[in-house]
């Protein structure tokens, strides 16, 4: 989860960089998703598992 932290802290470091408002206000939802997934990686994947669960319609019951 650290890896996924550094990659995504990177691209929201560099979408920051650049000059629209909305790619900005990605870039700083992408820092600091990045940086929570640097700092506490075990929480982050907790989320992302949450998350995932959500869309992942082979797990759901059809019952």
């Amino acid at each position: 989860m650290k890896n996924f932290g550094v990659i995504i802290f990177i691209v929201g470091f560099l979408l920051l960089v650049l000059d629209a408002w909305v790619i900005k206000f990605l870039g700083g939802l992408g820092l600091v998703i990045g940086l929570l997934a640097i700092l506490i990686p075990e929480k982050m994947t907790e989320i992302v598992i949450e998350i995932t669960s959500k869309f992942d319609t082979k797990t759901h019951d059809s019952k």
